[in-house]
């Protein structure tokens, strides 16, 4: 299991064989997918995530992603399909496994995944992060003199 910006969870998976925990920003994006055989990616179960871009560029690559349903990526997700969705870290595990112990359900997931993420429509980041704010939109104070530069 490779996990890309989780240093700080070296403490409680010190003691586990077969983790490799990379600091954030170690490998791009692109490269540290290629690594993988599946994408997992869990969200705060007190929040959400409006867009989840790393959901959308791992599905772009054609792996099996198994996902939280807390996020604006999942409008475009479809559980059995093109991701495993989960609830639990439970769920997660039992997903995950699935994926392990069946190749052809992993290339199938990935297989439509792919032409998913192809469609999808970047341009409706600003909606949903709006949305995601309650409408809110930052409004920058007025300038009464010239910024020093």
């Amino acid at each position: 299991m490779r996990i890309l910006g989780g240093t700080c969870l070296a403490r409680e998976l010190a003691n586990i064989p077969g983790i490799e925990l990379l600091p954030a920003g170690a490998e791009d994006a692109a490269t540290f997918l290629r690594t993988l055989n599946c994408f997992i990616y869990r969200t705060s179960e007190r929040g959400s995530d409006a867009y989840g871009r790393v959901v959308t560029q791992a599905m772009a690559t054609g792996l099996p992603v198994v996902v939280s349903p807390r996020g604006g990526y999942v409008d475009h997700l479809r559980d059995g399909a093109n991701a495993l969705l989960f609830d639990s870290t439970a769920e997660a595990v039992q997903r995950v496994m699935a994926v392990r112990a069946d190749p052809a359900l992993g290339a199938r997931l990935g297989a439509d995944a792919r032409p998913t993420a192809l469609k999808v429509d970047i341009g409706d980041l600003p909606r949903r992060t709006l949305a995601l704010l309650g409408g809110a939109v930052y409004e920058a104070p007025a300038v009464t003199a010239p910024l020093a530069v």
